[in-house]
């Protein structure tokens, strides 16, 4: 998953919560799973990032 399909994903689930409670509505989850799902991908390409990019650098001694 894209970095902009992770943000798109954040965007759907806010826009579901605004609605639903706008709306005076309890049907949130599916916003909610939205998020957690987003956020998933996130910690997941993060860990990948680091795991690439941020290797410890070896001093000479």
């Amino acid at each position: 998953m894209t970095n902009q399909e992770i943000i798109d994903q954040i965007q759907i689930g806010y826009d579901i919560i605004k609605r639903d409670l706008l709306s005076d509505s309890d049907d949130y989850i599916d916003g909610l799973k939205a998020l957690d799902e987003a956020k998933k991908q996130l910690r997941n390409s993060t860990i990948e990032y680091e795991k690439i990019f941020l290797k410890p650098v070896k001093e000479d001694k």
